[in-house]
């Protein structure tokens, strides 16, 4: 089967397969959507997602919908400019992990106070 991909034109970061080149069965409240692609039978599909869980998706749903993380949909926008780029890689929507960042450190550092100007010892200048 003949995977066709799409991107969101309402959500940077939304990206689609579904089964026919028009993607008559993407939601309409997520589009309007831009074909980005096709992945031929004999052929992966990009960033390591399941072709058989994205088939059985098209079968019952008729699409397949997966998000990239923020930045990558960034670079993937910026990358989408220049003919030939690579799109970066990406995780599906379900298996996505969020990692928050630890809380700054409640404990400051003190810097040494400045020597004043007539403590330094002067440059020493060559003629």
């Amino acid at each position: 089967m003949r995977l066709f991909m799409f991107e969101s034109e309402t959500a940077s970061d939304l990206r689609a397969f579904a089964g026919d080149s028009s993607g008559s069965k993407l939601p309409e409240r997520l589009g309007p959507w831009l074909s980005t692609g096709v992945v031929r039978p004999d052929r992966d599909p990009p960033h390591k997602l399941s072709r058989t869980a994205i088939e059985k998706a098209i079968a019952s749903a008729g699409y397949q919908l997966f998000r990239m993380k923020p930045t990558e949909a960034a670079s993937a926008a910026k990358t989408a400019a220049k003919p030939g780029a690579k799109a970066p890689a990406a995780k599906p929507a379900a298996a996505k992990t969020t990692v928050s960042k630890p809380a700054a450190s409640a404990v400051t550092t003190k810097k040494a106070p400045a020597k004043p100007a007539a403590a330094r010892k002067p440059a020493a200048v060559k003629a």
